[in-house]
């Protein structure tokens, strides 16, 4: 995913650096339905899984923006860690999603 942030800022405007883009949102997201479709006990609620991940993906959408701008308003009013407070958050969000991330199954399917 960090190399997807480095190469989104080394293409100019024009029409690849869209495809680009588009090209790193949907990668990701192919792997996310993947480990979900996997992830339904059985095939019959694979339908009710992957409702209930996308209710969790619209309310972290809904609330992760506005933690961070209650974060990034309380370090500067308050001066918690110089202003940068929001930033340390981010980071440590990061850290736990990355080693929930480190705890799925690395095979998909028994055989």
């Amino acid at each position: 995913m960090t190399l997807f942030v480095f190469v989104a800022f080394s293409f100019g405007k024009s029409a690849r650096c869209n495809e680009m883009v588009a090209l790193m949102i949907h990668i990701p997201s192919a792997v996310v339905s993947i480990f979900i479709s996997a992830a339904a006990p059985n095939k019959a609620s694979i339908g009710a899984t992957n409702g209930i991940a996308q209710v969790a993906v619209s309310v972290m959408r809904a609330v992760g923006p506005a933690a961070v701008n209650s974060a990034y308003s309380l370090s500067i009013e308050e001066h918690i860690m110089g202003g940068y407070f929001a930033y340390w958050v981010m980071v440590a969000v990061v850290g736990l999603t990355l080693r929930v991330g480190y705890l799925l199954p690395k095979n998909l399917w028994r055989e």
